[in-house]
């Protein structure tokens, strides 16, 4: 699995199991949003007759299916699932699974740290020179910025990522080897 350093999470991470995100121990993890990718490798024979399908189970909030380097599909609701028949084949397959959530677990955790702008009764007073300037934040752990910022540092994180469970099964009822 990796995520984007830019936006504060690690380039590469292993989950012994689809975790989501919030749960996890790592500040990285817990409080990132953006894109993140799955990436496995399958070694499977292509059904003879049906459709193959991937069914991804859970996804906060969507994701994007990609199987040999081509584009599958984009599931952004339920059921979230791929027909894959006609980009799997037999042998070894390079699954990769990109999950975007929303902006709501990287707020909460900007709010772990320092401000480094200025509220009035919750609202931006005057924009920051280090925006208004283009120069570096001076709090380097902080991501987002919003002029009247939405959640707080206590306020729940949500559920995010691959939840699953992730299973193929061919449209005629018979599961693949």
């Amino acid at each position: 699995l990796s995520f984007d350093p830019v936006w504060g999470g690690p380039e590469q991470a292993s989950f012994d199991a689809l975790d989501s995100w919030d749960q996890r121990p790592e500040e990285g993890i817990q409080y990132y949003s953006g894109k993140a990718i799955y990436r496995k490798t399958l070694d499977i024979e292509k059904p003879t007759d049906g459709r193959l399908l991937l069914e991804l189970g859970d996804v906060k909030d969507v994701a994007k299916v990609i199987l040999n380097g081509q584009e599958v599909g984009v599931a952004w609701l339920p059921p979230f699932a791929a027909d894959i028949t006609d980009h799997i084949i037999a042998g070894e397959n390079m699954l990769e699974i990109e999950v975007i959530n929303s902006w709501r677990n990287r707020m909460i955790g900007d709010q772990q740290h320092p401000m480094d702008f200025e509220l009035t009764r919750g609202i931006l007073s005057a924009v920051p020179d280090w925006l208004k300037n283009g120069t570096p934040r001076p709090e380097q752990n902080r991501y987002t910025f919003a002029t009247c910022p939405i959640f707080g540092k206590d306020d729940q994180l949500g559920k995010a990522g691959l939840l699953g469970p992730v299973r193929l099964k061919v449209a005629n009822g018979v599961a693949p080897d």
